[in-house]
């Protein structure tokens, strides 16, 4: 993987149980770290391959390395410029490409 390829700065996310000002379950999210990789919609053969295995799947994101600790509890969130707002991905699966620890290859699902 080629470095200019990360070019998206992702959030990594958790989801944290807080309450709300009336004492009642609220969800909230805490940054749990930042990372550079690639996000790529994935096209329509990609997608039904995609469905066999993960379920519903949107995007793919290419990350280097393990330094960040992922589950599909987590979610990444960056700022796209061209529709200037923070586009949510929900982690669905995570697959280390080679198998060596230096590509991930990250499932997502856009949230509404």
């Amino acid at each position: 993987m080629r470095a200019g390829e990360l070019r998206h700065i992702l959030r990594l996310e958790r989801r944290q149980e807080a309450q709300d000002g009336y004492g009642a379950p609220a969800e909230t999210w805490a940054v749990e770290g930042r990372a550079r990789g690639a996000v790529r919609p994935l096209g329509v053969v990609e997608r039904a391959e995609a469905a066999r295995k993960y379920g519903e799947v949107t995007h793919l994101v290419r990350l280097r390395g393990r330094h960040l600790k992922l589950s599909a509890a987590k979610r990444f969130v960056y700022e796209d410029p061209r529709v200037d707002a923070d586009r949510i991905l929900e982690i669905v699966g995570i697959m280390d490409y080679d198998e060596r620890g230096r590509e991930l290859r990250v499932m997502c699902k856009e949230a509404q």
